[in-house]
């Protein structure tokens, strides 16, 4: 992994992760740990530095919607431990689903259109699971 990179995994992490972390935490009642498979993304700081709005903002803003209420609350924090995130190559590869705890999200940060999950689909797809 090159300079870059690790530059741009550092700012990821001090930067953009505790805002959004405490977003989170906010909305869910409870600290929810962020795991990122950074080998995954290769040596390629561009998409790195795509996480936070192909990655953070869009959870932030989708477990606040889910958490609005008292059920909501309720369901993810007896439901949701863990979040993790892996980079994948093609479209078909992409994928949100929750097992044993942990929101697991494959999204292919190389396509600039249709390898992320907007709000919504988000949403939909973890409510669906809890």
């Amino acid at each position: 992994m090159g300079l870059e990179t690790k530059r741009a995994i550092k700012e990821v992490i001090e930067k953009a992760l505790p805002e959004y972390a405490s977003m989170i935490t906010e909305a869910a009642g409870k600290d929810i740990p962020f795991e990122f498979n950074w080998e995954s993304f290769g040596n390629n700081a561009e998409n790195i530095r795509r996480v936070e709005k192909m990655f953070l903002r869009i959870i932030a803003d989708a477990l606040k919607e889910i958490c609005s209420d008292e059920l909501g609350k309720e369901a993810v924090n007896e439901s949701i431990h863990q979040i993790s995130l892996t980079n994948v190559e093609e479209k078909d590869q992409i994928d949100i689903s929750l097992s044993e705890g942990c929101v697991q999200v494959k999204i292919a940060f190389e396509l600039e259109f249709g390898g992320d999950f907007t709000v919504n689909e988000f949403n939909s797809q973890i409510t669906a699971a809890l």
